[in-house]
């Protein structure tokens, strides 16, 4: 992995680190005179208290005094939905907050950093000796056959391919993502649907919180006051509405059993364009998102083509 790839990595943790300290800490400074007056105790007047030497006058400016101490005591400012849940003490909305956007950075260094399904070298010995490999393949069609990549020289797999970003040939390949660095392939694609939800859920609470801590006014200090949750909340939606789109459109191809690779590819796909069938493994819906998000293995995706092309019509 090069310097760029170490970068892209470390900008992903530090900007939702960077995010959620902000929204819990920010402030937005002083409120407008209307919301300052507002805060004002009832029947307190906003003008010094005349002096006066009676006894009963002077009580009353002193409890004046002591409520005015206490009310400007508060701070004058909109707090965010999670900063005024912080101020009253009810810290479990925080808490939660917190908890998933750390989960989210745990699960992006945990989708970046591992395997996606890379072929090994040695795949093809331990293939010829596993029990998958040994089932006889019912009327294999002579014009399919199992190719070795021109890159690695490994024989690839039915739905492998090579990516020369990571120079490895990946199992089911996906995409190549360039804000994880990293191959989406048979090993890590589940978990990087988890990964996308979370990051979706965080998103959406953080637009929330972003949006709650906002008063518009037309002045250069309103802009002074709340360009953190300005600049914040448009960060927050430009990346959410990406987030949602890939999420969708993976759950889509995922309940059709195909990839991007293959959807975008199907034309130059040997495979798919010499099928008698649309997508050769599609099993339906429920069988689909199980052996997705189910299965502890890898799948010989050879079985299922085959087995599918030749059931009767």
């Amino acid at each position: 992995m090069g310097a760029g790839g170490l970068w892209v990595r470390a900008a992903q943790p530090a900007l939702s680190g960077g995010l959620t300290l902000g929204l819990l800490l920010h402030r937005t400074g002083a409120a407008p005179a209307a919301a300052s007056l507002a805060l004002r105790p009832p029947g307190s007047s906003p003008f010094p208290l005349p002096q006066a030497r009676d006894p009963f006058v002077k009580a009353g400016e002193k409890n004046a005094q002591i409520t005015r101490r206490n009310c400007c005591s508060l701070p004058l400012g909109y707090l965010s939905d999670l900063r005024e849940r912080e101020d009253r003490g009810e810290l479990l909305q925080p808490l939660v907050f917190v908890a998933l956007a750390l989960g989210s950075v745990l699960l992006y260094l945990k989708v970046s950093l591992m395997d996606p399904g890379f072929v090994e070298s040695e795949e093809e010995e331990k293939a010829d000796k596993s029990e998958e490999q040994t089932v006889v393949i019912p009327q294999a069609p002579s014009t399919i056959q199992m190719r070795r990549c021109g890159y690695c020289m490994v024989k690839q797999p039915m739905r492998a391919k090579h990516c020369q970003l990571c120079q490895h040939c990946v199992r089911r390949y996906d995409h190549h993502c360039p804000w994880l660095e990293n191959c989406v392939g048979e090993r890590n694609h589940p978990l990087f649907i988890v990964y996308l939800s979370v990051q979706l859920v965080v998103l959406l609470w953080g637009g929330h919180v972003a949006w709650s801590g906002l008063y518009f006014e037309q002045s250069w200090d309103w802009l002074q006051h709340n360009i953190f949750l300005v600049l914040s909340f448009l960060l927050i939606a430009i990346v959410t509405v990406a987030v949602l789109l890939l999420l969708i459109s993976q759950l889509y191809l995922i309940s059709c059993n195909t990839t991007m690779w293959e959807f975008m590819s199907h034309h130059r796909i040997s495979y798919l364009r010499q099928s008698e069938l649309e997508n050769p493994f599609d099993q339906g819906v429920v069988l689909n998102l199980w052996r997705f998000f189910c299965s502890r293995h890898f799948t010989a995706w050879e079985k299922i083509y085959f087995h599918r092309n030749n059931e009767p019509v």
